[in-house]
């Protein structure tokens, strides 16, 4: 996984925990870490190391997975909106950007880091409106795409009704319905 998600959470935990609280996570996962706890935003870690800092977190604040999850969504929109404004721009709407994830910003992720394993997301319009959207990885963070899934709604304006049509037990894939709030 990206070192940039790694860098992104401890900078969500130092901002709303404190530089303690990252210390505290490090410390707890003492011989877990491949790196100590230092990373760098270009480098590849094992996806395990930041689910074990998410567990770690609840654990010392006693903050629901969910809810922490919801946070890192927001603010990893908010920071893929700073530094990649094009790909929002280019979108008429939510559902164009979402459809946009695998053929535009996925490749172009592919491009950038040819070691880059990033998940398959399939986007399908429905006869109704509706949006139907798959995600599938070699990673279990299906929560974390339905969170970052509302994000790209608040990020677009156009808050979504998401229903859970189909989630694997391993959290590898997870298939939603989206409609836009009228």
């Amino acid at each position: 996984m990206r070192g940039s998600m790694f860098v992104e959470f401890l900078g969500l935990v130092e901002k709303h925990h404190g530089l303690d609280t990252v210390d505290a996570i490090v410390d707890h996962l003492d011989g877990e870490l491949t790196t100590g706890g230092a990373y760098t935003t270009v480098g590849n870690y094992p996806h395990g190391e930041l689910l074990a800092m998410a567990v770690t977190l609840c654990s010392l604040t006693g903050a629901q997975m969910p809810a922490v999850l919801r946070a890192f969504a927001a603010h990893l929109m908010g920071v893929f909106r700073r530094m990649h404004g094009e790909y929002f721009d280019t979108a008429e709407d939510v559902f164009a950007f979402l459809m946009s994830v695998e053929h535009h910003i996925h490749v172009d992720v592919r491009k950038l880091y040819p070691d880059a394993r990033p998940p398959l997301v399939r986007g399908q319009m429905l006869d109704d409106g509706a949006m139907q959207l798959t995600y599938e990885s070699t990673r279990p963070l299906a929560q974390l795409a339905l969170s970052m899934t509302e994000m790209a709604g608040e990020a677009f304006g156009q808050p979504l009704a998401i229903k859970v049509l189909d989630r694997s037990e391993d959290g590898r894939r997870i298939t939603l319905k989206l409609r836009r709030h009228a």
